[in-house]
C-alpha cells in the first residue's frame, strides 16, 4: 500500500512523486534520443542460455556472444583468457605510429573529442570505471586508451588482409601480422569482431583513419566498405552505401547481408493459421516443389514461383553459427535494427531444414555451401539457432510460407506427395506399382477391344434392335437361297431323268438302292440297321452325294468329294475349305450346283 496505518507516506510513493515533478512532462522526443544513443548490448542471460547447445551447456563453454580470441571495446577488456592478445595491441599501435610518422596524442585528442558519444554507445557501461574518476580517476582516460589501442589493431590486421599478408613493416615471421597470421589468427579475430558484446563503434576507426590517413580516406563509405571487406559472410559483398555510418561491425555484416531493397510487408489474410509454416524440404521434393539458388547472397532474396522454391547461397563454416546468434542477437536488442529479417530468414531455414536428409537435397541444389563436413552438423546448427527465436508476424517470409503451402495443399500435389512417401522408399513397392500399372493398362485394352466391336454393330444397324451374329449356313438360310437352290436342283433332276434326292449325281447304268446308290454286283442283302444310330455306309467308288450324308471326317468327305466329280465328268470348284466347313460348286459358268459340308 501507498501509506501506512498512520497516514504517513512510503519511501518509495515520495521517490516516485519527486521523479514525475522532476521529470516534467513526457517528452517522446527525449526519450527516442536517449535510446538512439545505445548501440552494443550485454545479452541478457536467457538469450545466452538459448544460444547455448546441450553440450556447450554441460561443458560451460564460452557463450556464442562474447570474445574467444581478442577483446573489442571495454566489456570483456582485462578478461584473463584474453590478455595475450593485448601485447599484440600494443605492438600494432606502435607499428602504425613508426610508419606513418603521427603521434599519439594526435589518435587520443581525435578519438577524446567524441569519448561521451562513444561511452553513450556501450547500455550497461560501467561509469564508475570508464567515466569517472574512480579507481585513481583513470576511468575516462582507460576508456580513451581502449578505444585507441584497439582501433589500431583492427587497422593493422585489416591492412595486412588487404594485401595478402604481405606487409615490409613486421617481421616475415610475426606471429599475427603475417601471412601465417593471416591464415591461422585472422579467422579468430573476424570472428570475434561479430560477437555481439565485443563490438567497437566504426566511429572510432573512422577518427583515426581521419588522423592517419586524410579525410578522403575516413568518409563514410569508405570505413563502410573498409570494415565490409574483412568482415563479409560472403565472397564479393556489393558495397553499403546507405550514405551512413554503419555503428559497428555487426551493423555493416547485417546491411551486407540484407542489401536491396526491403519486401513489401506481409499483410494478414483472414483465416491464416498461426502454425502455417513450410515443411521440410523432404516433404516439398515429394508434393512436387523444387529448389533454386537465388539471383543474389541477399537473405531477403527467398520467393516461390511456379513451383520453385529460390533460396540465397550461403556458405556455411566453424564461424557461421556464432555470427548468425550475434546478428539476431542486435535484431534482439536494437530497436533500431528494423524487422528481423535475419532471425526470420534462420527461423525460415530452420522449418525447411529439420535433418541431413534436408541439408543434403538443398547443398545438391546449391543452395547450403557446406564447410562443415556433415549435413547432420548443418541441421543441428540451423535448429540451435531458431531455439527461442521470435518471428514477426509482418515478415514478408509469411507470404512465402502461404504460397507455398497452398501449392502443396493442391490435390494432386498432396496425392503426389502420398504416393512417393509411401512407395518411393521401397525398390519392391516400386516394382509392384509399375507391375499394377502395366496391368491395368492391359485390363483397360482388353476392355476397349471387347466393347468397341458391339458398338460399331450398333452404328451399323441404326440404332435400334440386338444384334446377333448368325454363321454361314443361317444366312445362306435366311436370305431363302437354299429354298431357291433346292428347288433349281430338282427342277434340273427331272430334266436329266435323276431322282431329286440325288446330289449332283447323273444317271448311270446299274440298279440303285434305296438310296440312290449303285449296288449292283451285291452278294447278299443285308439289313444291320440299329434304331437311333447314324449309319456310315458307302461305295468308295461311286460316293453318294445325298444330303444329310454322314461321312466319318472332313478327309474322307473331301477325297469323296474329287471322287464324285471325276464320277459325274464335271470340273470341281472349291469356294472354302478349312478343318471344319467345305464349300464346293460347278465351274462352268451360269451353273447353280454346289454343296456345302460341315
Amino acid at each position: 500500500m501507498g501509506e501506512d496505518r498512520k497516514g504517513m507516506v512510503a519511501p518509495w510513493v515520495a521517490a516516485v512523486e519527486r521523479q514525475l515533478k522532476q521529470d516534467g512532462v513526457a517528452d517522446p522526443v527525449a526519450e527516442a534520443a536517449r535510446w538512439r544513443k545505445h548501440s552494443v548490448y550485454r545479452v541478457p542471460a536467457h538469450i545466452k542460455k538459448d544460444g547455448k547447445g546441450k553440450q556447450q551447456q554441460a561443458a560451460a563453454a564460452a557463450s556464442p556472444y562474447e570474445p574467444q580470441l581478442v577483446s573489442l571495446g571495454p566489456f570483456h577488456h582485462g578478461r584473463a583468457d584474453l590478455l595475450p592478445m593485448e601485447e599484440h595491441k600494443r605492438r600494432a599501435l606502435l607499428h602504425l605510429l613508426r610508419r606513418t610518422g603521427r603521434r599519439a596524442g594526435d589518435l587520443v585528442l581525435a578519438v577524446e573529442a567524441v569519448a561521451e558519444t562513444l561511452g553513450d554507445a556501450y547500455m550497461d557501461l560501467d561509469d564508475g570505471r570508464w567515466r569517472g574518476d574512480g579507481d585513481g580517476g583513470g576511468g575516462r582516460d582507460r576508456f580513451v586508451e581502449v578505444m585507441v589501442t584497439d582501433g589500431c589493431f583492427l587497422l593493422e590486421v585489416m591492412r595486412t588482409a588487404e594485401v595478402g599478408g604481405e606487409v615490409d613493416d613486421y617481421a616475415a615471421n610475426d606471429p599475427v601480422f603475417s601471412r601465417h597470421g593471416e591464415l591461422y589468427v585472422f579467422p579468430y579475430v573476424r570472428r570475434d569482431m561479430l560477437m555481439m558484446e565485443n563490438q567497437l563503434p566504426l566511429l572510432v576507426l573512422q577518427r583515426l583513419v581521419g588522423v592517419v590517413y586524410g579525410a578522403h580516406k575516413s568518409t563514410d563509405d569508405a570505413i563502410n566498405d573498409m570494415v565490409l571487406r574483412f568482415v563479409s559472410m560472403t565472397p564479393d559483398p556489393p558495397p553499403v552505401s546507405s550514405g551512413a555510418l554503419a555503428l559497428h561491425p555487426i551493423d555493416v555484416c547485417h546491411r551486407s547481408l540484407l542489401h536491396g531493397a526491403p519486401p513489401p510487408t506481409s499483410s494478414s489474410s483472414k483465416g491464416q493459421r498461426e502454425d502455417d509454416f513450410v515443411p521440410s524440404a523432404t516433404e516439398l521434393e515429394q508434393a512436387g516443389v523444387h529448389f533454386s539458388r537465388s539471383a543474389t547472397r541477399s537473405l531477403r532474396d527467398v520467393s516461390f514461383r511456379r513451383g520453385t522454391l529460390y533460396i540465397p547461397e550461403l556458405a556455411v563454416d566453424d564461424t557461421t553459427e556464432h555470427k548468425l546468434f550475434s546478428l539476431m542477437a542486435y535484431e534482439r536488442l536494437h530497436p533500431g535494427a528494423a524487422a528481423n529479417e535475419v532471425t526470420a530468414y534462420v527461423f525460415f531455414m530452420d522449418s525447411v531444414i529439420k535433418s541431413s536428409d534436408d541439408a543434403r537435397r538443398l547443398s545438391a541444389s546449391a543452395i547450403v555451401d557446406n564447410g562443415l563436413g556433415s549435413d547432420k552438423a548443418v541441421a543441428e546448427m540451423f535448429n540451435r539457432l531458431a531455439k527461442g527465436a521470435v518471428l514477426d508476424r509482418r515478415s514478408a517470409l509469411h507470404d512465402v510460407h502461404r504460397e507455398v503451402n497452398a501449392y502443396r495443399r493442391k490435390r494432386r500435389n498432396k496425392w503426389r506427395a502420398s504416393l512417393v512417401q509411401n512407395h518411393a522408399g521401397n525398390p519392391w513397392a516400386i516394382v509392384s506399382l509399375v507391375v499394377a500399372f502395366v496391368l491395368l493398362v492391359l485390363t483397360v485394352v482388353q476392355t476397349v477391344y471387347t466393347v468397341l466391336p458391339y458398338y460399331q454393330q450398333e452404328r451399323g444397324g441404326g440404332g435400334g434392335g440386338e444384334s446377333i451374329l448368325v454363321g454361314d449356313d443361317q444366312f445362306y438360310e435366311l436370305l431363302g437361297l437354299r429354298a431357291e437352290d433346292e428347288a433349281e436342283f430338282a427342277r434340273q433332276a427331272d430334266a436329266h431323268g435323276v431322282r431329286p434326292d440325288v446330289v449332283g449325281a447323273t444317271a448311270g447304268e446299274g440298279a440303285a438302292g434305296a438310296d440312290g446308290c449303285d449296288v449292283t454286283g451285291a452278294a447278299i442283302s443285308v439289313h444291320d440297321e440299329v434304331p437311333g444310330d447314324r449309319v456310315m455306309a458307302y461305295d468308295p467308288n461311286n460316293r453318294c452325294m445325298k444330303a444329310s450324308t454322314v461321312y466319318p471326317n472332313m478327309k474322307e468327305f473331301r477325297f469323296a468329294m474329287r471322287q464324285f466329280a471325276i464320277n459325274a465328268e464335271f470340273e470341281l470348284k472349291l469356294v472354302k475349305t478349312g478343318p471344319e466347313r467345305y464349300i464346293a460348286g460347278c465351274k462352268v459358268e451360269g451353273c447353280p450346283w454346289h454343296i456345302v459340308g460341315h
